[in-house]
C-alpha cells in the first residue's frame, strides 16, 4: 500500500511540474495587447510591424550611430523581395536611441562607448535568440554602424541565433588612424573610398556618436573571426564609400575565404546599401 501511495505522489509531482512549466512558458511569451509584442522583448524594440505569426523575422540594426530612430528602412527591406510581404519586421533600440539624453547632455569617454556598444549588441542578440527559440527563420540586416554591430554580434555570440546576416557598408579592419580619431571624439571620412580624412566634430552629441562608432570599430575582426564560418553572411560594400571606406583586398579575401558571399557596388556609402538591398535579401533567402 505504501508503494501505491508513493507512486501516486510521484505521478502528482510530475503532473504539477508539467503544468508549472507550461505556465512559466506562457508567462514568458505573454503579449502586450497594445504593441502586440512579447513582453519579454518589448522594451528592446523601437519599431515592429508585419505578421506577428510569420515564420520569417527580419531584424534591422540601424546605421549612424545617432540618437534618433531611422524610419523607412524596414519598409525598403520588405519591398525588396516578394517573399518578405508576410514577414515580421523588428527594429531594435540601440543604447543611444533608447536613452538619447545620455549622449546629448554629457560627454562620454571611449571606455564608456565600448560598454554601451556591448549593451547594444546584447539587446540585438536577445531579440534574435527569442525569435529563433520560436522556430522562426531569423535574418539580421545591419547597415553602416549597424554593420559593425552585426559583425560584433557574430563575433560575440556566434551565428546560431540567426539564419542569415546581411552586412552592408561596414568594415572588418578599419584603418587605425580612423578609429583612433573617432575614439577621441573626432570625425572623418574617406576620399575615393580609400584615403582617410580626419575632421573635427560639430558638437557634443556628434563627438559622442563618433566614440560609439569607435567602440566597435577598433576591433580587428579579421583576427577575431579567423576561426568562424561566415557562410550565413552576405556582405555588401561600396567601392567609393566616403564614410567608412571601401573594403580592402585583404578584407574581401578574408570574407570569401570564410565562405561569406560578397557584393561589390561601384558607388558610395548610401548608394551601395540602397542599390543592393534586393540582391542581398535574395541571397539571404535563397540559402
Amino acid at each position: 500500500m505504501l508503494k501505491n501511495v508513493v507512486s501516486k505522489l510521484l505521478v502528482l509531482v510530475l503532473i504539477i511540474g508539467v503544468f508549472s512549466g507550461c505556465t512559466k512558458s506562457s508567462e514568458k511569451n505573454e503579449i502586450n495587447e497594445e504593441s502586440k509584442l512579447p513582453k519579454e522583448i518589448e522594451p528592446l524594440v523601437a519599431i515592429a510591424f508585419g505578421n506577428q505569426d510569420s515564420d520569417t523575422v527580419v531584424i534591422y540594426s540601424q546605421g549612424g550611430p545617432d540618437t534618433e530612430i531611422e524610419e523607412g528602412i524596414l519598409e525598403e527591406i520588405r519591398d525588396s523581395n516578394d517573399e518578405l510581404k508576410d514577414a515580421l519586421f523588428i527594429h531594435p533600440y540601440q543604447v543611444q536611441t533608447k536613452n538619447p539624453k545620455k549622449f546629448i547632455d554629457k560627454e562620454i569617454n571611449f571606455e564608456d562607448a565600448i560598454e554601451y556598444d556591448k549593451e547594444t549588441v546584447k539587446d540585438l542578440y536577445d531579440i534574435c535568440k527569442f525569435y529563433k527559440n520560436q522556430n522562426k527563420k531569423v535574418y539580421v540586416v545591419g547597415i553602416s554602424f549597424g554593420a559593425f554591430v552585426t559583425t560584433d554580434l557574430i563575433n560575440t555570440y556566434g551565428t546560431d541565433m540567426a539564419d542569415g546576416f546581411g552586412i552592408m557598408v561596414g568594415r572588418l579592419n578599419i584603418e587605425d588612424e580612423f578609429w583612433k580619431a573617432f575614439s577621441q571624439g573626432k570625425g572623418g571620412g574617406y576620399e575615393e573610398g580609400t584615403k582617410p580624412v580626419i575632421t573635427e566634430a560639430e558638437g557634443l552629441k556628434d563627438s559622442n556618436m563618433y566614440k560609439l562608432a569607435a567602440g566597435i570599430g577598433h576591433k580587428r575582426f579579421m583576427e577575431e573571426l579567423k576561426d568562424v564560418d561566415l557562410s550565413k553572411v552576405v556582405y555588401v560594400y561600396g567601392k567609393l564609400d566616403e564614410q567608412v571606406g571601401s573594403l580592402t583586398n585583404e578584407e574581401i579575401k578574408f570574407l570569401k575565404d570564410h565562405k561569406a558571399r560578397v557584393i561589390a557596388n561601384e558607388k558610395g556609402h548610401s548608394e551601395a546599401s540602397t542599390d543592393e538591398t534586393a540582391s542581398m535579401m535574395k541571397m539571404l533567402l535563397s540559402k
